[in-house]
């Protein structure tokens, strides 16, 4: 992520999207999509609100 500091351009290292992906334009339309596919929502723990059906895969991948 490029930031202006005195006038000069430079690139920052101090914040979570430092290679600015949340513009990256592909990654921004899988968000979209997912979000289409699966809604948004406050989460829990499993205890609280059980079980999405997108851990067990998620799990299974890690």
């Amino acid at each position: 992520m490029e930031v202006l500091r005195g006038g000069r351009r430079l690139v920052s290292f101090s914040c979570n999207d430092y290679l600015n992906l949340s513009q990256h334009p592909a990654l921004k339309q899988a968000a979209k999509d997912a979000i289409d596919r699966m809604g948004v929502g406050s989460g829990a723990s499993r205890l609280v609100t059980g079980d999405h059906p997108l851990l067990p895969e998620l799990e299974a991948r890690l």
